[in-house]
C-alpha cells in the first residue's frame, strides 16, 4: 500500500508542471461540468476564450437542469419533473493576478436564454389540468469557478453558479458542479 501511495504522489507531482497554464490573449479552453441543483441535477458544457491581456474573456454556456418533485406553478406546488436547456455568454475575469499557479479564480456574469418544460409538456399532472406557464426564459447568471491544475492542459473546476431569470416555473436557481477543463492553445 505503502508503495502505491508513493507512486501515486510521484505520478501527481510530475503532472504539475513548471510552466503555468495562465491565462493570455487567445488562450481558450473547454469544459464539462455535473452537479446539483436545489433538488435535482445539472449538467454544463462550456467554451472560455481570453481576449486582451488584462485577464479578460468571455465564455459560452450550454447547460441542462433536472429536478423530479415539488415543482411550483404560479405559487401552486405539483409533484412533477421539470427541464431547463439554456444557453448563455458571460463575461469573464482572471483572478490570475491574485492566485497563481496552479490555482485559478474567474468571476463571470452574463445573460442566458432557457427552455423549459414540465411533466414531459403534457397538459395534465397526475391527471389535474393546469395552465402551462410560458416556455421561453431570459435572465442573467453569474458565479465564481475554481480551478487547479493537473496537467498542462487538463484542470479540475468547481463551479457554484446562480442565475435569475423571468420564469414562471423556477425564477432563482443556485447550482454547483464539478467537472474537467480542456486548455487549447498552449
Amino acid at each position: 500500500m505503502k508503495k502505491v501511495f508513493i507512486i501515486s504522489a510521484i505520478i501527481l507531482a510530475c503532472s504539475f508542471k513548471v510552466r503555468a497554464q495562465g491565462r493570455y490573449s487567445g488562450s481558450s479552453s473547454l469544459g464539462l461540468e455535473y452537479g446539483i441543483a436545489s433538488k435535482g441535477n445539472m449538467a454544463n458544457l462550456n467554451w472560455n476564450q481570453y481576449v486582451g491581456r488584462n485577464y479578460l474573456g468571455y465564455r459560452v454556456d450550454i447547460s441542462y437542469l433536472q429536478k423530479d418533485k415539488n415543482v411550483r406553478i404560479y405559487d401552486l406546488e405539483y409533484e412533477s419533473d421539470f427541464n431547463r436547456l439554456s444557453i448563455g455568454s458571460a463575461i469573464v475575469y482572471s483572478l490570475e493576478s491574485v492566485i497563481r499557479h496552479p490555482f485559478y479564480v474567474q468571476m463571470f456574469l452574463g445573460g442566458q436564454y432557457g427552455i423549459e418544460k414540465i411533466n414531459g409538456g403534457k397538459d395534465t399532472i397526475d391527471n389535474i389540468p393546469y395552465v402551462k406557464p410560458k416556455q421561453n426564459s431570459y435572465g442573467v447568471y453569474g458565479g465564481v469557478e475554481l480551478e487547479a491544475e493537473i496537467s498542462f492542459s487538463f484542470s479540475i473546476v468547481v463551479s457554484p453558479k446562480y442565475s435569475f431569470t423571468n420564469s414562471k416555473i423556477q425564477r432563482e436557481q443556485f447550482s454547483i458542479g464539478v467537472g474537467l477543463r480542456y486548455l487549447f492553445n498552449n
